[in-house]
C-alpha cells in the first residue's frame, strides 16, 4: 500500500464518519417521526403528536449543529494538510529557474508566494517580480522591468508599491503587521 507524505490523522476519518452519521440520523429521525404521527397533516395534530413534532425540529436542529460541526473540523484538517503541501510545492521550486549567478538578489516574501529578484547593471537596479502558481508549478512574472538607482529604492517599492514583505525591507511587529525596515 503506498503511503501518502500527508496522511490524513485518524481525527479526519473520526469527523467525517460522525458527520455521515449524522446526515444518516437526520433522515432517520425524518421517517420515525412521520411514522409517530401517521403521516396526518399538521391540522390534524393532536397535543401528542405536537410534542412529537416539536422534539422533531429540536432535535433536527441539533443533528444539524452536530453535523455542521463535525464537518467544519473535518475541513479544517483538510485545508492544513492542503496548505502543507503547497508548502513543500513551494520549497520544491523555490529557485526555478534561477541559476547562480543570474541575479544579484533573490528575495522571497514572507508568505512564501512571491519572489523578487534584483539585478545590478551598471548604477541601476533591475526589479523583476514573480507570484508562484501552485497549480501549474511556474512562477509567473508580477510585474516588468522596475528600474531603481539604489538598493534602497528597490526596497522601498517592494515594500510600498508591490505590497511584497521579506526580510530585507520589513519586519513584523507584535500583531503580525509589517512595517518597513529602515
Amino acid at each position: 500500500m503506498k503511503k501518502s507524505k500527508f496522511p490524513l490523522p485518524p481525527r479526519y476519518r473520526i469527523y467525517l464518519s460522525l458527520t455521515v452519521v449524522m446526515v444518516i440520523i437526520l433522515f432517520v429521525n425524518i421517517f420515525v417521526t412521520a411514522a409517530i404521527i401517521n403521516d396526518k397533516e399538521i391540522y390534524e395534530f393532536s397535543s401528542y403528536d405536537w410534542h412529537y413534532f416539536i422534539f422533531f425540529i429540536i432535535s433536527e436542529l441539533l443533528i444539524g449543529l452536530l453535523m455542521f460541526f463535525f464537518g467544519t473540523k473535518a475541513g479544517k484538517i483538510m485545508r492544513q494538510v492542503d496548505k502543507q503541501k503547497d508548502k513543500q510545492k513551494y520549497e520544491q521550486f523555490k529557485y526555478a529557474g534561477v541559476e547562480p549567478g543570474d541575479y544579484d538578489y533573490v528575495w522571497f516574501d514572507f508568505s512564501g508566494e512571491e519572489r523578487a529578484k534584483v539585478l545590478k547593471q551598471d548604477d541601476v537596479f533591475l526589479l523583476y517580480v514573480e507570484a508562484f502558481d501552485v497549480r501549474s508549478e511556474i512562477w509567473t512574472s508580477v510585474n516588468t522591468v522596475s528600474c531603481f538607482d539604489s538598493i534602497d529604492a528597490v526596497k522601498k517599492s517592494l515594500f510600498y508599491d508591490f505590497d511584497f514583505y521579506c526580510d530585507e525591507n520589513a519586519l513584523l511587529d507584535e500583531h503580525g503587521d509589517e512595517m518597513f525596515r529602515q
